[in-house]
């Protein structure tokens, strides 16, 4: 009965009628609804930086950006600041040619081609791992009707955030290692990090697995950017950057002299805003359990950040040293888990984390997936699953009931099945680790030698 009822799900997934449904779901509700309610709130100053940097002024300061403001028709928008390199900017001034109205749509329409795109190359890889289960067009399905009830991935396209280029990023980059081209991977890594600075943390990736050429290609990719950037936008421009930058610490904020309090705002999901919640008395969010300073809340922050860095270089460093390499399907596993890990410390350490950030766990949550089915691994597709249905649901984080007792805990609540995820990659590292030293079985040498 149940290998029947195995089957049975077996070819609906892999069938054109689910396709045809999943397909229905995510135009309706990624791509309708979306489109009803694009307020492109994100997208404004993304917009308006981009029209500062290619005009040669200031996109920084809140003065300049609101000049910039009126000369777009902008003048009475609410404004977030311009948080990004100058090169974000750069590369996206082909947007600049276009009023602000078509501008945001046409984004909205890139990243889902971007998405849509991903998603073909993210299914092929997963399809390798499960060739007797689900096919390309079994993964395509499920990523659909993932993305389809993704409220994260609503509310990039609705505020026309930058979330789906770095899924792209991450998706072409874990391919290119997969297919051993370590400098086009370390490459595409490197340009992901000046576009937008959290994926520089794949530089501890590349050097504790030893990934030599991987490194030297993001270090190499990130400055050739950097220097084509300085000479499109001028030194003074970067150097205007670096108070930006010092200005997204733990508990601070851009523009908090104009009243900006995004490190402890309810939907920024982040250790730092969790610790101000919990610790910092008067901290004007929640009723706090404890009588704490927000130094203390920062203290907090860093030892925990500290905690999982340990735990990911821990995986790595065994993984780098320790296992003869007998099983090269094995080694392939740990090197993915490893790469999606470092994925959720880009995540983790900063102090912002907004609950729309988490469109990008679509990733380690369907390799998860995939690889339970793969290895056998129980429970890990089942918990896996039911985390991404804990970030991918809507949850209004600013409620009242949040911010005094228990309710504390809550708005927070996407925290932590993020946390879990990242605990179940470097779970299933130290499990594939086990076999490294095994030999291959039959399959798996099919497999790998096609």
């Amino acid at each position: 009965m149940i290998v029947c009822l195995q089957k049975l799900l077996r070819t609906l997934v892999n069938s054109w009628y689910l396709f045809s449904l999943a397909a229905a779901l995510y135009a309706y509700g990624q791509v309708w609804q979306p489109l009803t309610h694009l307020h492109s709130n994100d997208f404004k100053h993304i917009y308006l930086g981009t029209q500062a940097i290619w005009s040669g002024r200031d996109p920084y300061s809140a003065p300049s950006l609101l000049d910039v403001a009126k000369d777009f028709g902008l003048g009475n928008a609410a404004l977030n600041p311009y948080v990004y390199l100058p090169f974000t900017g750069i590369a996206l001034g082909f947007l600049k040619f276009f009023p602000f109205p078509t501008a945001a749509l046409l984004w909205f329409f890139i990243n889902h081609s971007f998405l849509l795109f991903s998603f073909i190359i993210w299914a092929r890889l997963l399809a390798e791992n499960t060739t007797s289960t689900f096919s390309r067009l079994g993964w395509f399905n499920i990523l659909l009707l993932l993305a389809s009830i993704s409220h994260p991935l609503s509310r990039t396209l609705t505020a026309g955030q930058l979330n789906i280029v770095l899924l792209f990023c991450y998706v072409m980059s874990f391919w290119a290692l997969r297919k051993h081209w370590e400098f086009l991977a370390g490459a595409i890594i490197g340009f992901a990090s000046v576009f937008k600075l959290a994926p520089a943390v794949f530089a501890l990736y590349f050097l504790l697995l030893r990934r030599v050429r991987a490194l030297l290609a993001m270090a190499l990719t990130s400055a050739v950017l950097l220097l084509l950037s300085i000479a499109i936008a001028g030194w003074r421009m970067h150097r205007d950057f670096l108070p930006v930058l010092a200005q997204m610490g733990y508990g601070k904020s851009t523009w908090q002299e104009y009243g900006a309090t995004f490190w402890k705002d309810p939907w920024n999901q982040s250790l730092n805003s969790f610790f101000t919640h919990l610790m910092v008395e008067a901290n004007r969010v929640t009723v706090s359990w404890f009588s704490g300073t927000q130094v203390s809340a920062n203290i907090f922050t860093i030892v925990a950040s500290a905690v999982l860095v340990a735990l990911f270089s821990a995986a790595a460093w065994q993984y780098g040293g320790k296992y003869p390499r007998a099983n090269h399907a094995s080694e392939e596993r740990v090197r993915e888990a490893l790469f999606l890990a470092t994925l959720l410390l880009s995540l983790l350490l900063p102090s912002l984390l907004w609950d729309h950030y988490l469109v990008v766990l679509l990733l380690p949550v369907s390799w998860l997936i995939a690889v339970g089915i793969e290895r056998n691994l129980v429970g890990i597709p089942w918990i896996a699953l039911l985390c991404y249905m804990l970030t991918a649901m809507p949850v209004r984080l600013d409620a009242e009931s949040f911010r005094h007792g228990l309710g504390v805990l809550l708005m927070s609540s996407k925290l932590y099945p993020t946390l879990i995820i990242f605990g179940l990659l470097l779970r299933v590292t130290y499990q594939l680790q086990k076999s490294c030293s095994q030999p291959s079985d039959q399959g798996e040498i099919a497999r790998k030698d096609r």
